[in-house]
């Protein structure tokens, strides 16, 4: 298996630059520092192995797998930033108890935000630095649609890409999108997304706002806010109590399409 990684990796290599001089990592696998002939046969060195000429072997990246006698390449990774987006999370301020996040998965089931508020803050995390990014918009899949979306690469870490979305409609799949993302190893891409369902008062994030979000928030009035109770801090206030219940009753019915 470790020999298969390698010569993976090191074709990666010689279809973007062929020599690379630093570490690079993902949620996939981590590549070592070093340096390869890109222009040998049989190339190798402490890391790597190649069979044959690999120069340029798997071109630009593609939507499905490239194979050869040698080694299989990761669908369409050659210069796709969007591999390289780590983490998306939804953050919202609850009043003097702090900031929580709500995970939305890179894939599978989809997060689900339940707060209420009128702009809703999702960060986008990569594996490296951003250098630019043009522009963030958001869509929703009903007909009513957001309203204008805003963002910056945090000033604080450019890891970072942080995203204003206004005007979104409850009960729906939101898509905020960056658009011509480029980071500081030379990725770009045209379109790196990030998904969310929002259903204000689902606090138990089942898709469906029940009776069961009602009973759970009950249990929880009164509790100082952290990691396993804010989603029912529904209001967002930094406290859980009989205001955020009467948000709650107020989307009993309501679901994701």
């Amino acid at each position: 298996m470790k020999t298969k990684n390698f010569l993976i990796i090191g074709a990666l290599f010689f279809a973007t630059s062929g020599v690379f001089a630093g570490s690079r990592s993902s949620a996939d696998y981590s590549i070592p520092t070093d340096t390869i002939d890109a222009g040998g046969v049989n190339a190798q060195s402490a890391n790597y192995s190649l069979r044959g000429s690999a120069v340029g072997e798997f071109a630009t990246a593609g939507p499905a797998s490239s194979t050869s006698a040698s080694y299989t390449n990761k669908p369409g990774y050659a210069g796709q930033l969007s591999d390289l987006l780590t983490l998306a999370v939804s953050r919202m301020t609850h009043g003097g108890a702090g900031v929580f996040n709500i995970n939305l998965p890179l894939s599978g089931v989809t997060g689900v935000e339940c707060r209420s508020g009128s702009i809703y803050t999702v960060v986008f995390t990569f594996a490296n630095t951003l250098t630019s990014v043009a522009s963030v918009n958001a869509t929703a899949t009903g007909m009513i649609q957001p309203g204008p979306s805003s963002g910056m690469i945090d000033p604080n870490d450019a890891h970072n890409y942080i995203a204003n979305l206004t005007m979104l409609p409850n009960a729906q799949y939101i898509t905020a999108t960056l658009s011509n993302v480029n980071d500081s190893d030379g990725n770009v891409s045209s379109s790196v997304p990030a998904v969310m369902g929002l259903l204000i008062g689902d606090t138990n994030g089942n898709g469906a706002v029940n009776a069961g979000d009602v009973a759970q928030t009950k249990s929880r009035i009164g509790q100082l806010l952290d990691g396993t109770n804010f989603r029912s801090d529904v209001n967002a206030n930094g406290a859980i109590n009989s205001g955020d219940v009467a948000n709650i009753k107020s989307h009993i019915g309501t679901g994701l399409p």
